[in-house]
């Protein structure tokens, strides 16, 4: 944008989410059952299974590698012009 305008461009940017969620109770009932909240993506599934809201560690550490790639990401375009190289280098 800045070679195009042939003026300075900041470059704002906001990324968050909410991938760990605090709950008022630690269990919830679900067709009569009793299972555990769900605490968000980097915990446990959203899916109302009692294996599937078990919390998992696993989930933690591909939501911090996800983050990093997302951040990776981000400053590779900050650095290039063309998303499609951007793309590729990802996908490799």
């Amino acid at each position: 944008m800045q070679k195009v305008l042939n003026k300075p461009v900041i470059k704002i940017g906001r990324i968050a989410g909410q991938y760990a969620k605090p709950r008022s109770s630690p269990t919830e009932i679900v067709d009569g059952a009793e299972i555990s909240s769900f605490f968000g993506d980097n915990v446990n599934s959203f899916e109302p299974e009692a294996k599937l809201r078990k919390p998992d560690p696993y989930r933690l550490l591909e939501g911090y590698n996800l983050s990093a790639l997302t951040y990776q990401t981000i400053r590779r375009l900050e650095k290039k012009d063309n998303i499609e190289d951007i793309i590729k280098e990802v996908q490799d």
